[in-house]
């Protein structure tokens, strides 16, 4: 995750038309490059950012990725999705290889989690140690913040991740509203004041994780969201 961070910072820079700010659009797992990329970096300068069903609060839960592509095709998927069920999430090999496993949360390990986690833990800002930078560059940008949950998405475990919730240290089944978290309250990346000053959106779409950014989402997503959020007043 870090590397292909890096990759898509210096992809940006290296664009001219870029160099005044730009409006940015992430998807799935681009959900989180792109807003590590406005917590990191924000230089050039990110007007308003769109996450469509980013896994913004990490993972904890197989998917179901036999849609995507079946066992016969991708059966590595599974012996990856076993080795981080049964904890090897935090050995150093799979967080250095694996995405997947940067930003994989176990509230029932969180000490481990908070440990091992060479991604999101940093990004989420959740050590003690807090990163003030996350969150001025959040705050930096001129624009509106956007975070779009798909109802039916089997792909992000929990679904709820897409708006910064998930399950809380010790607990498995229960997952506080955003609003009640410690991030939120601490606004530890930025998120309470986005909301105080109006900008930041949560909403929930009735599409499929694949399907956010295709046409049979289109009114959901782009004409509901994208169209009046990019491109529009700074």
């Amino acid at each position: 995750m870090n590397t292909q961070i890096e990759m898509f910072a210096a992809k940006v820079r290296s664009d001219p038309a870029l160099a005044n700010g730009f409006d940015l659009v992430g998807h799935s797992q681009g959900g989180l490059i792109t807003r590590a990329y406005i917590e990191r970096y924000n230089s050039p300068r990110v007007h308003n950012y769109v996450s469509l069903a980013g896994p913004q609060a990490g993972v904890y839960g197989v998917p179901d990725f036999n849609d995507w592509c079946p066992d016969v095709d991708c059966d590595w998927i599974n012996k990856i999705m076993s080795k981080i069920a049964e904890g090897g999430w935090t050995e150093p090999l799979m967080q250095q290889h694996v995405t997947f496993a940067q930003y994989w949360r176990d509230p029932l390990n969180y000490t481990a989690y908070l440990a091992s986690s060479s991604f999101l833990a940093d990004i989420n800002n959740d050590r003690a140690a807090k990163n003030a930078t996350y969150r001025a560059n959040m705050v930096g940008t001129t624009g509106r913040h956007v975070y779009l949950q798909a109802l039916q998405d089997h792909i992000v475990v929990p679904k709820q991740s897409e708006w910064f919730e998930n399950f809380a240290p010790g607990e498995d089944s229960v997952i506080p509203n955003v609003t009640a978290t410690p991030g939120y309250l601490g606004d530890w990346v930025g998120l309470k004041t986005l909301h105080e000053q109006g900008r930041l959106t949560l909403a929930a779409v009735n599409c499929t994780h694949q399907d956010m950014p295709r046409a049979s989402c289109k009114a959901a997503v782009y004409d509901a969201f994208i169209k009046p959020n990019v491109g529009g007043a700074m």
